[in-house]
């Protein structure tokens, strides 16, 4: 198999014969290809396409890898590529003898909040005292289950992560009303079980618990896999890793992951199941992949700084493929309308000194409400733009504001 169009540092990962590995990929390294160029070669190299799960944190992720994979191999039939919970809904389907719930429904997520809802609805006191809406409740249960923390810590961080209080405050706050979540969350429990529904994060739960205690189950499921690739390993939560652990010993876990960045924290994601892999995985290795092909020079340098700053050992410097080019600026304002008057203005002036075109720019914004000023001095100002947000960002349907 042709590989010479990946780069030292992906060809040793890709064609590692060890038993577990993990890849560092920085931003721009061509973790993606690594990750399809892998799937690949095990594949001419003789592993049933149907042994070599692809795990991903969205469907539509998994999807581009498969279908990557098929566009470099004739033979791939049966190559799957699927979110973790999606992989576990088919296991347990397919093996109604070893998991008594396979025949239970699904709860989607809003099916889960309004159950929630009908729960608070029955219990008008929690609902007068603590004030607190359905899916709050979901999400401090979600929080339990995928992080494996305790119920006061999920309140701490989800209902009172915001709150002007100090850690006696609401501490306080905990033992007075944590009763309440108890309630809740255990109507919620047996509502599930007498109307034989499942939510997403008890398809793993479930299949952990019941692999867990029966070592016979265990390796049976196991046994149907050879390779389980993972991308996007930083943003796996403790949950996920727990179902991992479960293969270590009969299959090869190939990880790829960006250790310097976690955009899913708020989930639950754990950047320990990154850095501590090797700690933590007997008989595992780990790998670089350190040229980038996105981002100059320049940028990079920044990027190496501030990670040498973090108190974590990443060990690691990011090269351009790209070369040099101009030095990033970081320019500090009064206001939110003095620096969106700066964006437009430097981006009126790039259009008449170079005759860009307005596409050629982009600003980005941790969230969408830090755009409603610039908004506003854009059109003033009578520039063209294209807002993108959320889902729609990821799905690349631009919702046009102004034209």
């Amino acid at each position: 198999m042709d590989l010479l169009f990946l780069n030292a540092q992906q060809r040793a990962a890709v064609e590692y014969n060890g038993k577990h590995l993990m890849v560092l990929a920085g931003a721009g390294t061509g973790k993606t290809r690594t990750i399809v160029a892998r799937a690949a070669y095990l594949i001419f190299h003789g592993t049933d396409p149907k042994r070599i799960p692809i795990l991903s944190f969205t469907r539509k992720s998994a999807g581009e890898i498969v279908e990557r994979v098929k566009a470099m191999l004739p033979e791939t039939k049966g190559l799957d590529g699927s979110t973790f919970h999606s992989w576990c809904y088919r296991i347990t389907r397919s093996n109604p003898k070893i998991f008594p719930f396979s025949d239970f429904t699904i709860l989607d997520e809003s099916e889960q909040e309004d159950v929630f809802r009908f729960i608070l609805g029955q219990n008008s006191e929690v609902a007068e005292r603590t004030g607190i809406k359905a899916g709050v409740f979901k999400d401090v249960y979600s929080k339990v289950i995928n992080t494996c923390c305790s119920l006061s810590m999920a309140i701490k961080d989800i209902v009172l992560a915001e709150e002007r209080m100090t850690d006696a405050q609401k501490d306080e706050w905990i033992r007075n009303n944590k009763k309440y979540f108890e309630i809740v969350i255990h109507q919620y429990i047996d509502y599930k079980e007498q109307h034989k529904r499942l939510d997403y994060d008890d398809l793993l739960l479930q299949i952990i618990n019941v692999l867990g205690s029966n070592p016979d189950a265990k390796k049976h499921i196991a046994s149907k896999y050879d390779h389980i690739l993972v991308d996007e390993m930083q943003d796996t939560n403790p949950l996920q890793w727990r179902l991992l652990t479960l293969f270590i010993d009969d299959c090869h876990l190939f990880c790829v992951g960006d250790d310097a960045q976690s955009i899913y924290g708020f989930r639950g994601a754990d950047f320990r199941n990154v850095h501590s892999f090797r700690d933590r995985v007997t008989d595992s290795s780990v790998m670089k992949l350190e040229d980038n092909y996105r981002s100059t020079q320049e940028i990079l340098d920044v990027s190496n700084w501030l990670i040498s700053k973090s108190p974590l050992k990443y060990d690691k410097q990011l090269r351009s493929v790209r070369g040099t080019g101009n030095k990033p600026e970081l320019v500090h304002f009064d206001s939110e309308w003095d620096e969106a008057g700066w964006i437009a203005d430097d981006i009126m002036k790039g259009i008449t000194d170079s005759e860009k075109s307005y596409s050629n720019y982009m600003v980005l914004s941790r969230t969408s409400n830090g755009t409603r000023t610039l908004q506003t001095i854009f059109t003033e100002k009578k520039i063209p733009y294209q807002v993108f947000g959320g889902m729609k960002m990821t799905e690349y349907n631009g919702v046009p504001v102004y034209q």
